[in-house]
């Protein structure tokens, strides 16, 4: 009954605030932000009674207070302070995940006219005590967190860590809590204003298009939907009254997950296409800030943008993202989802009509209404036909935002607005190069996990380091693989590939094996002795056997690599083409630049990896005679080397000698990182062979002192007199690669745990101890 007359009395409330401010967000119940505000800060929930609930806030504020302070009395000094900013920077967080946000009334509203520390209470607005985090919120908002790395896991922790340091410099009294309260409900109002907009472009895709978007389909709001006549093709966006009606059906709206929508790159089908345009243009105009071309100049901005080009094409995709930057111009609007969805449906529906009208003139339907039959080969042809003007009318979508950004930037360089003169596109070779680059920064550096973390060289970190535009940002994020819904996700989708290739080599391995063993078997079950013309027979068998397990093991397992994959090489240059083609030439150049710095990071650290295993599994007679040989092996190629490549090798052997007794992996690290992050990969490969080839021995036998023997051998066990001496030399070959490529795999699960901060310190592992363990797996 309490629910249905609070759902009664906000219903005509909003109705009414409807059709003039668009306000349809009430604020939360007591119960509800202080249950919240306890979770918030691991307090045991307060318990509620019919009396408890009409107490003011000042009171329930006091309650909190002395809850903290009693934290910090009974457990670390800073334990409730702790809390309380942790809090905060949490909220703080979710209010950026809304973009960049058009806040001043919503914060007038929370935060200083009716906030919710002053219920029932005879505080004034603001006390002296929190005027100063008060400012501090209010400028971290209006600064907001520029760029896509928000949105990066690792950078936000860095980002919160930094923030709640400088919020623990305030003391903690009543006023900091109740600011921290009052925060948390303005959080509250904010998420629950995204919530609504996710609902109102969810709704507003539903209405404009045949085809219902994937993503939407895991929230329990879209059941509800469903049952209505709301979720359809329509001619018309949702009246109000609608509108109203599904938002009344979503439960606890101030703490629900937005609905998600997770298109993704490479389908070009009209809806598909069609989708991609509206989410692209719509996160785009929400980080792109204009706000700095003042009100009565956006008229010439955009007119001299459309007189750039005379392409029909260009024009209208111009006018349609035009709309969407005038809607978010100052930011995210706060409680606006109903006007957004009108904008949303009105927007999708101009462009779903346009690319009809458009593959309609292309799908040979003028052929059949003129009573001709197509054959097979013309439908091919004009489905062909079909998908490459919708590539291309993709393509297109990416260079409106393009130039409107590049267009931005001029502007705000010169002061005043000009005549927009396009700079040349990026170059087929560049597209090639960037694909062959972002391919390899996909490839996982070790093969046993395909699930690694961008913690080498962070590229979207990169990228926004170096100020690249927020729309080759937007793409690189869709391309590269990232974790927010509102991106795309291209390497995720091409890992099968990479795995059945994988997995392609493995299974020839043990196809080999199946084979050789029902061989051996077969030998092994004569009941009479063999003669020897059989013997030779045999003999022959098992060289030539053992010949093509040599070349199977000998040959380079790069199936983790997805340039070396002719079906996901395909997948990325196509995803290149259609993402960056739109790009400047001179930032393809500049990306180019970033991607091979980071392509030399990621491949010399391996190097690292490799020096820090020896150095942490050798004793120190080991290492004598390892740098002993390395010395040598490096003196034999001064000849061949100029004198600055051959000191840079020598510094590098000189910092492992004199490092040689360190275990912890972070000082090896800082020492050596700098230095290998810069060198040239066909100098650290070399140095990394020398070192490699002076140490494998020594630790291929330690590590076969865990194992008995190898597959091979256990299979061979009891034929031994059929092998001839070449095939004893093939087979001691085989054994000898077969340690070394268990040292190989005793280094990468080392390299993994390194990298992921599970392993400090390698120096108390013995060589194998990783390698049987994952074996016992």
């Amino acid at each position: 009954m309490m629910r249905a007359s609070r759902i009664n009395f906000w219903l005509g409330a909003a109705s009414q605030v409807l059709g003039c401010l668009g306000g349809l967000i009430i604020e939360p119940p007591t119960i509800e932000v202080l249950n919240n505000v306890h979770a918030s800060l691991s307090l045991d929930p307060p318990k509620w009674s019919k009396k408890t609930q009409k107490k003011s806030s000042e009171v329930y504020i006091n309650h909190i207070s002395q809850k903290l302070n009693r934290l910090s009395c009974s457990k670390a000094n800073d334990e409730g302070p702790d809390r309380l900013a942790w809090m905060i920077v949490r909220d703080l967080s979710d209010i950026f995940h809304s973009g960049r946000i058009e806040f001043e009334k919503a914060w007038d509203k929370y935060m200083v006219k009716d906030r919710f520390s002053r219920k029932n209470s005879n505080l004034p607005n603001i006390l002296p005590e929190e005027e100063e985090i008060l400012g501090t919120l209010y400028n971290w908002l209006k600064g907001g967190r520029h760029g896509w790395s928000k949105y990066q896991r690792d950078l936000t922790q860095q980002w919160a860590v930094s923030r709640v340091r400088k919020l623990k410099e305030f003391k903690m009294t009543k006023g900091t809590v109740r600011v921290a309260v009052d925060f948390h409900t303005f959080a509250m109002a904010w998420h629950c204003s995204r919530v609504y907009d996710s609902i109102a472009y969810a709704l507003a895709i539903s209405r404009s298009c045949h085809w219902q978007p994937r993503g939407f389909e895991d929230h329990s709001i879209i059941e509800v939907i469903k049952k209505t006549p709301m979720w359809r093709k329509s001619d018309n966006c949702a009246t109000s009254e609608e509108y109203l009606k599904v938002l009344m059906a979503m439960e606890n709206p101030h703490s629900a997950p937005p609905l998600e929508i997770s298109p993704k790159l490479g389908q070009y089908d009209v809806d598909s296409c069609y989708l991609d345009i509206l989410n692209k243009f719509n996160h785009l105009s929400q980080i792109l800030n204009l706000s700095f071309i003042h009100e009565d100049s956006q008229y010439l901005f955009w007119k001299c943008l459309d007189s750039a080009t005379d392409d029909e094409d260009l024009k209208f995709l111009m006018e349609a993202f035009q709309d969407f930057c005038s809607y978010f111009w100052r930011g995210n609007p706060f409680d606006n989802s109903f006007k957004y969805h009108q904008l949303v449906f009105r927007i999708g529906s101009k462009v779903r009509n346009y690319l009809g009208i458009k593959t309609e003139k292309l799908s040979g339907s003028n052929i059949e209404r003129s009573g001709k039959t197509m054959s097979t080969k013309q439908s091919k042809t004009s489905e062909k036909t079909v998908i490459e003007e919708i590539e291309s009318f993709y393509c297109k979508t990416r260079l409106v935002m393009r130039y409107v950004e590049e267009f931005s930037q001029t502007v705000k360089q010169k002061g005043f607005i000009s005549v927009f003169h396009p700079k040349p596109r990026a170059s087929l070779a560049q597209l090639r190069h960037l694909a062959f680059l972002i391919s390899d920064h996909m490839s996982p550096l070790y093969s046993l996990d395909f699930n690694e973390e961008a913690v080498v060289y962070n590229i979207n970190k990169q990228l926004e380091i170096h100020e690249f535009p927020a729309s080759i940002q937007h793409s690189m994020l869709g391309i590269m693989g990232n974790k927010h819904y509102s991106f795309e996700n291209l390497k995720e989708s091409l890992l099968p590939s990479i795995r059945e290739a994988g997995q392609t080599q493995l299974e020839a391995v043990e196809t080999f094996y199946e084979n050789l063993e029902f061989l051996v078997s077969k030998m092994k079950n004569k009941s009479t002795p063999l003669s020897e013309e059989t013997k030779k027979d045999y003999s022959y068998v098992i060289q030539t056997k053992l010949k093509e397990l040599y070349q199977l093991i000998l040959k380079k397992f790069s199936h983790n690599e997805f340039q070396n994959n002719t079906v996901v090489w395909e997948q990325v240059f196509l995803a290149v083409k259609q993402e960056l083609s739109s790009s400047s030439s001179e930032n393809a150049d500049k990306l180019i630049k970033v991607l091979k710095h980071g392509h030399l990071i990621r491949r010399n650290i391996p190097v690292l990896h490799h020096i820090y295993y020896i150095m942490t599994q050798t004793n120190e007679k080991e290492k004598k005679i390892i740098f002993g040989v390395m010395n040598h092996k490096l003196n034999s190629l001064e000849a061949e080397m100029t004198p600055i490549e051959f000191e840079r090798l020598s510094e590098i052997s000189f910092l492992v000698q004199a490092l040689s007794k360190e275990t912890t992996y972070s000082v090896w690290s800082k020492t050596l990182l700098g230095k290998l992050s810069i060198l040239p990969h066909d100098l650290a490969m070399n140095f990394d062979e020398i070192l490699f080839d002076s140490s494998r021995s020594i630790l291929a036998r330690k590590i076969d002192h865990l194992f008995k023997f190898h597959r091979i051998q256990n299979v061979l066990e009891g034929v031994e007199e059929l092998l001839s001496e070449e095939s004893k030399t093939t087979l001691k070959k085989i054994t000898n690669f077969l340690s070394f490529q268990r040292v190989d795999c005793d280094i990468m699960i080392m390299a993994q745990g390194l990298m992921k901060g599970l392993i400090t310190d390698f120096s108390s592992s013995y060589p194998g101890d990783l390698y049987m363990n994952c074996m016992k797996i």
